[in-house]
This record gives C-alpha cells, structure tokens and sequence, in this order.
C-alpha cells in the first residue's frame, strides 16, 4: 500500500505538472494571440499609410506632369512666335533688298544709258 501511495502521489505530482505546463502554454497562447491582433491592426494602419502615400505621390506626379505640359505648351508658342517675326523679319528683310536690287539695277541701266548717249569709250559701255 505505501507503494501505491507513493506511485498515487507521483501521478499527482506529474499531474499537478501537467496542468501548470497547460496553464503556461494557455497564457502564452493568449499573449501571442494579443500580439497578433496588435500586429495586425499595425498592418492595417501601415497599409492605409502606403496607400495614402501612393495616392499623394501619383498626385504629386499628375500636378508635375501636368505643369510640364503647360509649360512645353507655353513655349510651343513663345517658339511659334518668335518664328513667325523672324520670318517676317526675314519676308521684310528681303522685299527691302529686292528693292535695292531694282534700285541699284535702274541705277545702273540709267548711267550705262547715259554712257551710251555721251559716246563713251567702248570699254565703258555694255557689250
């Protein structure tokens, strides 16, 4: 009988044991089972942070590019511009030297004709 006693006073023991090891790994359970949950939420909120971070950079990059067109647009014109005055300059520039030209030209014809009717010498005149 004292056998039995003391096997019946091991088996409490071990079974004392037992219930702390299950009664650890139970509180262990719920630390990380919180753990998780704060985890989680921290993902969520890390989430909607990267989203909203993506949504303002992609907002950030339309207003940018969008300045950019305007801006290419703008000088698209001021380039326009400046290329229709040089080309006016230009048209200007040369109707002023065909006028010269014709100018010059009558000019000369008149003194070629004046050097014909003088009776210049033959080296003056046009042949």
């Amino acid at each position: 009988m004292n056998e039995d006693l003391l096997q019946y006073g091991s088996l409490v023991n071990a079974r004392t044991q037992l219930e702390l090891i299950v009664k650890a790994l139970r509180l262990e359970e719920e630390h990380l089972t919180d753990r998780v949950k704060v985890l989680n939420e921290e993902a969520k909120e890390i989430s909607l942070r990267i989203k909203f971070e993506v949504s303002h950079g992609s907002k950030i990059i339309q207003i940018f590019l969008n300045d950019l067109e305007t801006k290419i647009s703008e000088t698209d014109k001021t380039i326009d511009m400046s290329l229709q005055t040089v080309k006016q300059q230009s048209l200007y520039i040369a109707e002023q030297v065909a006028k010269s030209l014709q100018t010059l030209e009558a000019n000369t014809r008149q003194r070629l004709d004046l050097f014909q009717k003088i009776g210049a010498a033959a080296e003056f005149s046009p042949s």
